[in-house]
């Protein structure tokens, strides 16, 4: 009995080091495609969750004021593509964004995809997640989660964003 239990064991440790090395083969790649699938994702929600959605062009970024860790900045920036709202290409924007004092200025000529709620008549950014530089693909990733309706493509039929 002896010899079979150890048989055993040493085959399952065997299968067990098989298993290791395939899942340590096998998990980057699936981290990677979970990070690329993340911020289009976010940002399908935030269209969703928010009042306007638009991809800005920056014209001019000025630090207002410092306090502790954080800095405020007062943007300037023109649409180049609204997801969601009522901004049109060309419309000039200004909005103010709070940073840690780290990030660097916002970069005259630099796009970004940045969704804002109203509050009171005011463009507000919810938070640091609703502002993100803009790339061809992360636009294609964002526009391939909505179909031409507005409607989300993983939600339900009869849901939309809007």
């Amino acid at each position: 009995m002896g010899g079979v239990f150890r048989s055993f064991l040493k085959a399952a440790q065997g299968l067990s080091l098989m298993m290791f090395l395939i899942c340590l083969l096998i998990a980057p790649s699936l981290a990677v495609e979970e990070e690329e699938d993340f911020l289009p994702r976010l940002i399908a929600a935030n269209i969703r969750g928010t009042d306007m959605t638009v991809i800005l062009e920056i014209k001019e970024g000025k630090r207002v004021r410092t306090l502790g860790g954080y800095a405020l900045w007062h943007i300037s920036a023109e649409v180049v593509r609204s997801f969601k709202g009522e901004f049109l290409p060309g419309e000039k924007v200004e909005y103010n964004r709070t940073t840690e004092t780290e990030f660097p200025p916002p970069e005259k000529g630099s796009r970004h995809i940045v969704s804002f709620v109203l509050e009171e008549g005011t463009l507000v950014i919810p938070d640091e997640g609703y502002h993100f530089p803009w790339s061809p693909d992360l636009e294609e990733k964002v526009d391939a989660l909505l179909d031409p309706s507005g409607a989300f493509l993983d939600r339900p039929a009869g849901t939309s964003h809007y």
